[in-house]
């Protein structure tokens, strides 16, 4: 595999010395020496400093959000089914569990630990999850721009699928459920109805990809689970619960009922197997749907040992 290089943004001060890191910590290293904590301690040597009542030197929010951004950026250069995209994570992972915590006294995040609670990482995320590079206000208009934000969406997917971000789920929830629970058909004269045709959906191919590597890196997380997930999902499945089909009283809204991960699995199938629909969106949902039956099978694994 070629070593890639990340592209500097120079107008943040920040993204050289991160990109001097990450440049040769990310790349896939023969005989498997690995450089993720040398990595991990020399991010954590680029801080301002911490003086002795634990407060950052100079704007240690705004630091913090310079230096996730950063992160983001490079997310995005990154392809997301390489070995450097799971080494970005890896790293990420050191800071959080390898470096000794600071306590820094971050304005309104109080009480919070550098790095184990890896402040301010999750607001950028946030900020930074449908920022398109090109413009465009819905979905990237160009190829190049589909790609960084699908790198981007991977890097999200993985971040919540290792439990180093916490509350990303609705995130993941309404990538996947936009390609898959149908969109509504106006109807000039009389009530708009219910497409599930596939071919619908505005840019499939860009929307099921996106959808698939939730599934793939961070689905896990949600199966099985009985919390509800803050998005009121699509058309098929806001039908599905005004006919009682998906309605349970433990779930507060919508929540990723059982039903509901059944539906998502038999929409992947439904793509799959379309007609007009290209070769690469369909091969991309058959192994959407292999990802959930191995999640569902490891499931039943894990709570068949826990009742032994």
């Amino acid at each position: 595999m070629a070593p890639l290089t990340l592209i500097v943004n120079e107008s943040e001060d920040l993204s050289k010395p991160i990109a001097d890191i990450l440049t040769p910590a990310i790349q896939p290293i023969p005989g498997g020496h690995s450089p993720i904590s040398a990595a991990a301690e020399a991010l954590d040597a680029l801080l301002p400093g911490i003086d002795e009542d634990g407060q950052v030197f100079g704007n240690g929010p705004g630091w913090l959000e310079c230096f996730w951004d950063c992160f983001h950026d490079f997310a995005r250069q990154i392809p997301h089914d390489s070995v450097q995209a799971d080494r970005l994570v890896d790293i990420i992972k050191a800071l959080k569990t390898e470096i000794p915590p600071k306590y820094p006294h971050l304005r309104e995040m109080d009480r919070s630990y550098l790095w184990a609670h890896l402040v301010y990482l999750g607001p950028t995320l946030h900020d930074s999850f449908n920022r398109m590079d090109d413009g465009a206000v819905a979905f990237p208009h160009t190829i190049a721009a589909q790609a960084r934000q699908l790198n981007h969406q991977a890097f999200c997917a993985r971040l919540g699928g290792a439990g180093l971000i916490t509350h990303i789920e609705w995130l993941g929830t309404i990538s996947v459920a936009a390609p898959l629970e149908g969109v509504m058909k106006p109807i000039r004269g009389s009530r708009d109805l219910i497409d599930p045709d596939p071919r619908s959906v505005m840019e499939l191919p860009f929307q099921i990809a996106r959808a698939a590597f939730w599934i793939k890196y961070a689905a896990h997380k949600w199966y099985g689970k009985d919390e509800g997930l803050v998005y009121g999902g699509g058309p098929l499945y806001k039908q599905a619960m005004k006919d009682g089909r998906l309605f349970r009283k433990r779930y507060k809204g919508a929540g990723l009922c059982p039903e509901r991960w059944n539906l998502w699995k038999e929409r992947f199938g439904v793509v799959a197997c379309c007609e007009g629909v290209d070769n690469a969106t369909t091969q991309i949902a058959r192994e959407a749907v292999e990802n959930m039956e191995r999640i569902e099978r490891e499931y039943r694994t894990h709570v068949s040992g826990e009742s032994c």
